[in-house]
C-alpha cells in the first residue's frame, strides 16, 4: 500500500469503527455504498481497499462473513500482529468519532485529516500536520485550501479552526 492511500485507509477504517459503534457490533454489516458516504469515495474505490486490506499478510481487517442479497459483508477490525505489542502501551483520547463531514469530500483526506487535527489553540504548521500524521508540505497545501473556506484560521501564533 502506497504512501498516497494511506489517507484514504485511515478514514475508511475510522468508517469502520463508527460502522462498529453504529451498528452495537465488533462485526458490523455496512456495505461498500454505506461506507462510501461516510468516507467520501466512491463505492468502487471502498470495495477495492477493503479487498486490499483483507488481503494483506498482517491485516488490518478480517472477512467474518461474505454478504448475501441485501446483507452487507461483516468485517471485523484487528490489531495487526506486529504492532499488537505497541498497542498495549497507546492511550487512547476520549472523544467523539466522526466521519468525514460531506462538505469535505471534494476537498479530499488529507484536508478532512488537518481540518480534524485543528482546535482552538493556536499551534503551528508543522505541529498540525504532526497531528494529523501527514507531511509538512501536504499539511500546509490543506491549512492554505481551509483559509479559503474559512475553516482555518491564521493568527499570530498559529494555526486555529475557523469559524466557517
Amino acid at each position: 500500500m502506497g504512501p498516497g492511500r494511506a489517507p484514504f485507509i485511515r478514514l475508511l477504517l475510522r468508517a469502520m469503527v463508527v460502522a462498529a459503534r453504529m451498528d452495537g457490533s465488533t462485526q458490523p454489516a455496512f456495505g461498500c455504498r454505506a461506507l462510501s458516504q461516510m468516507t467520501g469515495a466512491d463505492y468502487t474505490v471502498v470495495a477495492r481497499h477493503l479487498k486490499r486490506l483483507r488481503e494483506e499478510d498482517d491485516p488490518l481487517i478480517e472477512l467474518v462473513e461474505a454478504g448475501r442479497g441485501k446483507a452487507a459483508d461483516r468485517y471485523r477490525l484487528r490489531v495487526p500482529d506486529s504492532y499488537r505489542d505497541q498497542s498495549r502501551w497507546i492511550r487512547w483520547r476520549g472523544g467523539l468519532i466522526d466521519v468525514l463531514h460531506p462538505a469535505l469530500h471534494m476537498l479530499g483526506p488529507v484536508v478532512a485529516l488537518v481540518l480534524e487535527a485543528l482546535s482552538t489553540a493556536p499551534t503551528g504548521a508543522t505541529a498540525v500536520a504532526h497531528t494529523a500524521r501527514v507531511s509538512r508540505s501536504a499539511g500546509s497545501q490543506a491549512l492554505r485550501l481551509l483559509a479559503t473556506y474559512n475553516l482555518a484560521v491564521r493568527d499570530g501564533e498559529g494555526w486555529v479552526r475557523g469559524p466557517g
